[in-house]
C-alpha cells in the first residue's frame, strides 16, 4: 500500500510542472542553470568518492528549486534512488550489498549519538569478515595503510534527502552495519533561519 500511495503522490505532484520547470535542474525554465552547472562540474573533482542520493518520493514529486540535493547528480554524477519506489529501493540495496562484498568504505550521512566524524571514519579499515552484523568500519586494525586506502579505494557516501521527519524514517531502512557520518565543519546556529533539513 505504501509504494502504491507513493507512486500516486509523485504522479499528482508532477502533474502540471513539466511545462513550467526544467526537469533537469528543477528551476523555472526561464531561470534554467544547466549550462552553468556544466561549467562548474568541469572544475569539481571528487576523487574516489561515490555519492548515492536516497531521495524521498515527495521531494522527487515536488521538484522544488530549493532542493539543493538535486545538484548532487548534476555536479557529482551521484546515483539517485527513491524511497517509496520499490524497484528503486531494491536496486539501491543490491548496490549496497555489492559495496560490502567488495570491502569498500561506505557511510550514511546522518547525525546521531553514534555518528562518526569524517576523520574517525577514514581512520578505520573496512570490515574484512563480510558478516552483515559487523560494522563496515571495524576498529580492529588489519595494518592497512590508511593514506594509501583513501587514495586508492572508493568511498561511498549515502546522502538522505527529505524533511527531517522523513529523513529519520529513511535512515531506519538503511542497513545498521553501515556507519553513520556527521559533518562538524559548520554550526547549526549559522542556519537558524533555514528549514530543518538533513
Amino acid at each position: 500500500k505504501f509504494y502504491h500511495y507513493a507512486e500516486k503522490v509523485v504522479s499528482t505532484l508532477e502533474n502540471g510542472q513539466t511545462e513550467q520547470k526544467c526537469l533537469n535542474c528543477w528551476l523555472l525554465k526561464k531561470f534554467c542553470v544547466c549550462k552553468s552547472l556544466e561549467e562548474i562540474k568541469a572544475r569539481v573533482e571528487l576523487r574516489n568518492y561515490q555519492v548515492i542520493l536516497f531521495i524521498h518520493y515527495k521531494e522527487l514529486g515536488q521538484k522544488l528549486a530549493s532542493n539543493t540535493a538535486r545538484l548532487l547528480p548534476l555536479l557529482l554524477d551521484a546515483d539517485v534512488y527513491t524511497f517509496g519506489d520499490l524497484a528503486s529501493e531494491c536496486t539501491m540495496f543490491e548496490r549496497i550489498n555489492s559495496i560490502k562484498r567488495k570491502g569498500e568504505l561506505c557511510a550514511v550521512l546522518f547525525p546521531g549519538t553514534n555518528a562518526l566524524k569524517p576523520d574517525e571514519f577514514l581512520s578505520k579499515p573496512p570490515n574484512a569478515s563480510g558478516n552483515s552484523s559487523d560494522n563496515l568500519c571495524s576498529p580492529e586494525s588489519n595494518h592497512l595503510n590508511i593514506k594509501s586506502r583513501q587514495l586508492a579505494d572508493p568511498v561511498n557516501i549515502i546522502v538522505i534527502d527529505g524533511s527531517w521527519r522523513n529523513a529519520k524514517k529513511m535512515n531506519t531502512v538503511l542497513p545498521k552495519w553501515i556507519p553513520r557520518l556527521e559533518l562538524s565543519t559548520s554550526s547549526r546556529t549559522r542556519y537558524t533561519n533555514m528549514r530543518k533539513h538533513h
